[in-house]
């Protein structure tokens, strides 16, 4: 009883302020930009150059938990080398907006860090051009974004 008496309290609360939990189908969350590099820094020693940028487009929140960011590479081997970034526990709003740096940093509302270490092996992005896919807690493809060279 307590339990529904508290679900019952989260929906109206949420419905109160406008907003709704979505599920994977229909989610309107896209890819809107993948950055690779900037001009003259090497994203070796600057991971937090690269990143990836998410909106939800939708009306409803929705949970990114432990929904999947990967590139090419990681789409086709599995999580080979890093190449895969596991969501937080962490909910986009409707209009909002994420990046996910490829490098080290402390996550907020509006930014969040792969963790990887500045090195050879950091850089995630292709600067002759990759693809960026979205994966969500089912492991279906919700977005792919294809960037050229």
């Amino acid at each position: 009883m307590r339990i529904v008496g508290c679900l019952l309290i989260t929906t109206m609360l949420i419905a109160t302020m406008g907003l709704s939990l979505a599920d994977s189908e229909g989610v309107q969350v896209k890819i809107i930009d993948v950055h690779c590099t900037t001009q003259g820094v090497d994203e070796r020693l600057d991971p937090n150059s690269e990143w990836v940028e998410l909106r939800n487009n939708g009306t409803a929140l929705v949970d990114l938990t432990d929904w999947i960011i990967t590139d090419e590479v990681g789409y086709k081997r599995g999580d080979w080398r890093g190449h895969r970034y596991h969501f937080p526990e962490f909910t986009l709003r409707p209009g909002a907006s994420v990046r996910v740096y490829t490098g080290v940093g402390d996550d907020t509302s509006t930014e969040l860090y792969w963790g990887r270490s500045p090195g050879r092996s950091a850089p995630i992005w292709n600067n002759d051009g990759d693809t960026a896919y979205l994966i969500d807690i089912d492991g279906e493809v919700v977005d792919v974004y294809t960037y050229p060279k």
